[in-house]
């Protein structure tokens, strides 16, 4: 492992940064492992880390009180952050070419579906590109309660449970379990949540 100190000796031929985590630098934007974003990190210099730090606010994307260097998930979407930077770099970038990196962007393929109901490992048109990154394969959420009706099902629409029992399967029902509040507002970002 190289020590980032080290980079003022090298140069950027003999400098390879995945030397330090295992990424790549056009996908790593925490040269020195530290947890924060190289923008926001002081003691980051043009010499350490590719990039001069500012001792500034650290962004919250998802405004859910944790500073994005300390949340797994930064847009909040039901994905985490490191599987969404690792599955858009698979892909080749942002389908969407908003300019915004999908681990920010709670619609990563510009579908018009919400990353939060393309969640589950969704890949319902089996081309390899999970749902959330696949502008042409939106799942359906009939129900309109942002869980798609793949996972609100457990993968079997035909069978789907009626979690409050009054008749309604749960991907056509808008409060899965009877308790007066829809499951669209208890969710919030978690499909796994009700």
């Amino acid at each position: 492992m190289t020590d980032p100190d080290e980079r003022d000796d090298m140069s950027d031929e003999e400098f390879d940064e995945s030397d330090i985590d295992g990424l790549d630098e056009d996908v790593d934007d925490n040269f020195d492992d530290d947890g924060l974003d190289d923008a926001y990190d002081d003691d980051c210099t043009v010499a350490t880390c590719g990039i001069d730090g500012a001792d500034a606010a650290t962004p919250d994307s998802d405004s859910d009180g944790d500073a994005d260097y300390q949340d797994t998930d930064d847009d909040g979407d039901g994905i985490d952050t490191a599987e969404e930077i690792e599955e858009e770099a698979m892909v080749g970038g942002a389908p969407d070419s908003d300019g915004i990196p999908a681990y920010r962007d709670t619609d990563s393929d510009g579908d018009g579906t919400p990353d939060v109901t393309e969640t589950g490992d969704l890949d319902l048109d089996m081309d390899g590109i999970p749902d959330y990154l696949d502008p042409d394969s939106a799942p359906a959420d009939t129900d309109r309660d942002g869980i798609s009706d793949h996972v609100e099902c457990e993968g079997d629409v035909a069978s789907c449970r009626d979690t409050d029992g009054d008749g309604i399967p749960n991907h056509e029902d808008t409060d899965d379990d009877g308790d007066g509040l829809p499951t669209q507002t208890e969710t919030s970002g978690d499909p796994g949540r009700d």
